[in-house]
């Protein structure tokens, strides 16, 4: 059976460059959200709502980073996920601006 090709590397070597890539940017992404988490845990509520962010706004940031913090520390060995829980339906899907899917 052929396989049909659209969008999908060609070769070993692109296969190989695709892969490391994304390996590499998600390991650096779970990091960042690590970082992020710890920066917002620091700052005060009041100070976020200095740049113009409301209370319920801070509010609503601070859980969806806590959340995506739980798939970083799942990623990086330092947790566990118990039971499952859908991380991509949750808060973090305002993050992304997909409101009210």
């Amino acid at each position: 059976m052929a396989i049909l090709n659209i969008g999908l590397p060609k070769t070993k070597e692109a296969w190989q460059t695709n892969l490391g890539a994304l390996a590499t940017d998600l390991h650096n992404r779970m990091q960042e959200v690590l970082d992020a988490k710890a920066i917002l845990d620091g700052t005060p509520d009041a100070d976020l709502e200095l740049l113009g962010f409301t209370a319920g706004e801070v509010a609503y940031m601070k859980t969806a980073v806590a959340d995506l913090a739980k798939v970083a520390d799942a990623y990086f060995g330092t947790a566990t996920i118990d039971p499952a829980y859908d991380h991509a339906g949750s808060f973090a899907k305002h993050l992304r601006g997909v409101i009210g899917s």
